[in-house]
This record gives structure tokens, sequence and C-alpha cells, in this order.
């Protein structure tokens, strides 16, 4: 028998359905699929224009490029921001744009009065000038948490009333409008600009979106240009958005009740060295937090990627495990491709290996 990989590394490897293939190869390849989706998008974010680009990444210096029109201008994101730390700086060294970062709660927002002593707006020779704050929503690093409604509307208005501009890295905000039961155009309509994937939550196999107004995206599209991101005939990888974003909230509630049953099924290793916390689980991530040595943690996620004669003896099959390192946490992303049974055999490895692992240090 086969061994039973369960792919939770993270939701951007998700693959596109028979169906959604289907649709893709049925698909016109000319750009009017592609005009199709980026007006489908407007009309969900509740903004007047989108825009089509390859990556998150990209949209997201995008969107910090068409807010910022001078060199030298400040934009504020979190300091456990996806922005701020995986994506090389890109808005410092593309866009000559100064990124200060801001702590991050727990919760993923940030200390409002804290946010408002560090805007610069005075025009003091000396310093970079506030343009943007950029947020992120759902917060991966934070553990998939949704930004609270009220707490947005509250810093829209802050950032208004400091004419500056709020964007949101929103690679997975369709979780967020399905954890919150709300149209996702409750969210984006406190920011500015916003961005989401399109390869996460609803499987497509390409891209993600910009949304704003329609003179934000005619300079969004330009600075597109300049970086090499202009593209032709992607009629095929339109059409798979426009087929995942038809059930996206069938997909969303699922990938939601998935992860909710495997941050279940696990809660019960929590240890003095394991913590758990189902309380915690909003979206689609789950996070263990190991208080061990880096060389442990790593140990345990590579263990959960073999097995041994006597595991598939006790287990009834081989299982495989992948997930991801996030400092000393280790995260499992369920995503469209995850079903019942693939959470079911993870919890029987994961609580298989940590047990095995937890009962060696207390044999020490």
């Amino acid at each position: 028998m086969a061994p039973k990989f369960v792919v939770m590394i993270s939701d951007v490897f998700s693959k596109p359905s028979k169906a959604m293939r289907e649709a893709m190869a049925n698909a016109d390849v000319e750009d009017s699929m592609v005009l199709a989706l980026e007006a489908k998008c407007a009309k969900l974010l509740g903004k007047e224009k989108a825009l089509l680009v390859s990556s998150g990444t990209m949209g997201n210096l995008l969107c910090v490029m068409g807010h910022c029109q001078e060199r030298g201008q400040e934009v504020l994101m979190g300091d456990k921001s996806h922005l701020y730390l995986s994506e090389q700086g890109h808005v410092a060294q593309l866009a000559g744009v100064f990124p200060r970062s801001v702590p991050t709660l727990k919760d993923g927002t940030h200390d409002l009065t804290t946010l408002a002593e560090t805007i610069s707006t005075s025009g003091v020779t000396g310093e970079c000038r506030t343009k943007v704050i950029c947020l992120e929503n759902t917060h991966n690093r934070c553990g998939g948490k949704i930004l609270p409604l009220d707490y947005l509307q509250k810093l829209y208005n802050l950032a208004q009333e400091n004419d500056i501009k709020v964007h949101v890295d929103g690679a997975r905000i369709l979780n967020a409008a399905v954890g919150l039961g709300v149209p996702v155009s409750e969210i984006t309509k406190f920011c500015d600009s916003v961005t989401f994937c399109l390869n996460k939550g609803i499987g497509a196999p390409f891209g993600s979106i910009v949304a704003g107004t329609e003179s934000f995206i005619k300079r969004v599209r330009r600075c597109r240009k300049a970086l090499g991101g202009e593209m032709r005939q992607l009629g095929m990888e339109a059409a798979a958005g426009l087929y995942g974003l038809d059930g996206a909230e069938e997909t969303l509630q699922k990938d939601h009740f998935l992860a909710k049953k495997l941050v279940n099924g696990l809660k019960s290793l929590s240890s003095s060295v394991v913590t758990i916390e189902p309380e915690e689980d909003q979206t689609n991530l789950v996070f263990i937090k190991i208080d061990k040595e880096m060389s442990f943690i790593t140990n345990l996620t590579e263990r959960l990627m073999t097995t041994t004669e006597a595991e598939v003896k006790e287990l009834g099959k081989e299982i495989r495990v992948g997930c991801k390192l996030w400092g000393k946490d280790i995260r499992f992303a369920i995503c469209c491709n995850n079903n019942e049974e693939d959470i079911d055999d993870a919890i029987k490895k994961v609580c298989y290996v940590l047990r095995k692992f937890i009962s060696e240090i207390i044999k020490d």
C-alpha cells in the first residue's frame, strides 16, 4: 500500500479540482476571461476596480507603489507581518519606501495609541512622512486570526484623520469573511486597497488580485508593467479563479471545520512542552507551540514525514504529514484538497509521534 501523505505545509499548495480543470480546459485563452475575473473581484470586494497580478507578494509591492508616489515616504507594518518578514523588504529594495515596524499583538492587531504615536505627518525635514498603514487579515503568524471589524473601523478613522491610506494584505481575507459570517466587502470598506490570493483557499493554480479605486488601479497597472508583470492569454488561469470564487464560501467553511477537527483531535497532547489552544483557532491554520530547542522541533517535523515498522503496525497504515515551521511553532494549513479522512490520519500520526518524543524527554 502506498504511503498516505497529508499535505498541510501551506494552502498555497492547493491543487485544482477536476471540475476546475475542466473549466480551464474549456476556457477562452483571450483576455476577456481576465476582465470578467477582475470585474467579479471588484464587485466582491466593494471596490471600483481590480487587477490580476502574479502573486500576493507582487500585489503588496504594487499597492505600496500605487500609494507612495514619491521615494522616501514611509509605510507602517506589523513586526510579525508577511509583508515585513517574508517579502525581501521589497518596498525599500524596489520602491524606495521606508518600512517602519510596529508591534503586533497576539490577535494580529496593533495598539492604536502606539500606532497613532508612530505616524509621522509633520513634514519635519529629517523625518519620513507616513503614507500607508499595512495590515494582514487573516494574520498568518498569529495563527490565522481575523481582525475585528470594530478595530478595522477605528484604525481606518485614524488613518483618514491623518490623510494616510490603509492597505490590507488579504491573502486569506475570504477566510476572514467566512469566519465572521459577513460579505468580504464589509471588511474591505475599511481600507483603500486590498490583495487576496486565488491559489490558497479557492484552489486556483495561479494569481492574486489587487483592488481599489479606478485611479489607484490605473497607477498600479503602470507599476505592474515596470516590474515585468504584464501578462497575456491568461484565460485559462482566470477561468480557474472564476470557478473557485463561485464555490468559495462552501470550500472555506469546510476548511475551517477541518481545522477545528484537527486542533480538537490534538488538544490531548497539551503538556509542559506542547501548547495547543483550540479556542485560538479561528480559520484554516492550526499552530502547535513547542517549548524546546530548535533541533528538537526540526527533528519532530522531519519525523512526521517518515515512518517505522512499529508505527505502521500500530496505526494500520503508513502516514506522512507535511507541516511548516514558524519559529518554534509548527503550523498546519488546511486547504481545499484536504478531507476528513486526511485529518483523522493526521491526528493519529501527530499524536503517535509527539507522544514518543515527549516520553523520550521524560526518560531523560
